[in-house]
């Protein structure tokens, strides 16, 4: 099972290390190829009022500093060509889902990242057999089928509701072997939380390879996606039960 998890942005060390360490101790004894997301840059923070992140250089010397002492595959986004040069030491790059149908970045990332993993959230505002041409694109460059990872993080339904259709994901197997259910993001309100569990099930029900989840030690006080973020309180029993469900169905 594959599992993308940490913070939404990288705050300070702290919080990546009690994340971290709390992540690494769930996948432990598990068959679950785990890598700790944190985006160094949140740069589709629109408003000026929005954190957006530390210093680019300061952010990613948090997340090599973690990668090397906790000995751990990391994962980070990027926004824009000149950025991507900044990524050598990690192990799987993100698109970010309105940036996933630039091709200059695809192209750049898919050259860029020879052996590394390249994770695409799924643009919102397409329908799921459209990821052909992102795939493509990939491909044509990087020539590895298995670097991909593309993620649902749910579909637009009015300007700010999201659904996850589970019939998506044998539509967008056809195109990408490894589909990952994003369960966190379609949940805009922490009143129903309950909802994040019942998505990871329903995704990995539904045939997708694992999940990924934006959590912290406490989402009241993170800066970015305080009312999406899962508290980390809550990840043992949502990473136990879905990766039985992911078992029992292997």
């Amino acid at each position: 099972m594959i599992l993308i998890a940490g913070n939404c942005v990288i705050e300070n060390y702290e919080t990546l290390k009690e994340t971290v360490e709390v992540l690494l101790e769930e996948v432990q004894d598990k068959e679950i190829d785990f890598y700790f997301k944190s985006s160094f840059k949140k740069d589709n923070r629109t408003s000026i009022k929005s954190f957006s992140g530390l210093e680019e250089d300061k952010a990613l010397e948090l997340l090599a500093k973690i990668k090397k002492e906790y000995n751990v595959k990391v994962c980070t986004d990027v926004h824009n060509t000149e950025q991507v040069d900044k990524l050598d030491f990690i192990d799987m790059i993100q698109i970010p889902a309105f940036l996933a149908k630039q091709r200059s970045l695809l192209e750049k990332v898919s050259m860029f990242a020879e052996d590394r993993k390249i994770h695409i959230k799924k643009p919102q505002f397409i329908p799921p057999d459209e990821i052909s041409f992102i795939c493509e694109t990939i491909e044509k460059h990087n020539r590895r089928k298995d670097n991909i990872i593309i993620t649902d993080r749910g579909t637009l339904l009015g300007y700010d509701k999201y659904f996850i259709d589970p019939r998506h994901t044998p539509i967008m197997k056809r195109h990408c072997n490894n589909i990952v259910w994003d369960i966190t993001h379609p949940t805009k309100n922490q009143k129903f939380k309950n909802d994040v569990l019942t998505l990871g099930l329903s995704g990995i029900a539904s045939g997708a390879s694992g999940l990924f989840i934006e959590t912290h030690p406490n989402c009241d006080k993170a800066l970015c996606d305080n009312k999406t973020m899962l508290p980390l309180s809550e990840i043992k029993e949502l990473i136990s039960k879905t990766y039985n469900l992911w078992r029992f169905l292997k």
